[in-house]
């Protein structure tokens, strides 16, 4: 059995929800998606990811890097954190982004595409159904002033962006003072 085929039918991602891959293909299919292999793969690899990740958060020590001196690194959660996406990959990139960075012990505002919000809905949906707490995950929706909106807010430490080059360019702007 292929990656592909063994990632299409693990059950963690097959049920109770069997019809998920096929009602994210639906918005992909609109957003010109032409793969539904790309949708099922992307289920996959991110709970295999977010399985992982409290390995990666180990932070370091090293003792002895000069005379009387050790070396001690932490790794903490930023708090508040942003995702804007975009409409080509309506499922895969919020699959990319939100439940690592909750993994890594922050909350997130999710911005889905305006023109196909409807497998970042479904996410939040199966998300709450599987008990988080309210305000782990937001979504917010709208066009610019939503952008606008993640971008001035004080409290979001940091933003994962797909898009054009135009609109990063919009974003690194509005985002700037805070670099």
């Amino acid at each position: 059995m292929g990656r592909d085929e063994a990632k299409e039918t693990d059950p963690r991602i097959t049920t109770p929800y069997s019809n998920l891959p096929d009602l994210f293909w639906e918005d992909s299919k609109r957003a010109g998606c032409r793969s539904r292999i790309k949708v099922y793969r992307s289920l996959g690899e991110i709970v295999d990811s977010c399985a992982g990740i409290p390995s990666l958060l180990l932070g370091d020590s090293m003792n002895n890097i000069a005379t009387d001196m050790d070396t001690i690194s932490y790794r903490v959660p930023l708090g508040v954190t942003g995702c804007i996406c975009p409409f080509n990959f309506p499922a895969m990139v919020p699959l990319w982004t939100f439940p690592i960075s909750i993994a890594c012990g922050n909350t997130v505002v999710l911005k889905p595409s305006e023109r196909v919000p409807g497998a970042s809905m479904i996410l939040a949906d199966l998300f709450r159904e599987a008990g988080a707490p309210a305000g782990v995950l937001n979504i917010i929706h709208g066009q610019h002033e939503a952008v606008d909106f993640m971008c001035d807010h004080p409290d979001i430490e940091a933003i994962s962006f797909v898009g054009s080059d135009e609109a990063v360019s919009d974003i690194d702007v509005s985002c700037d003072f805070r670099c």
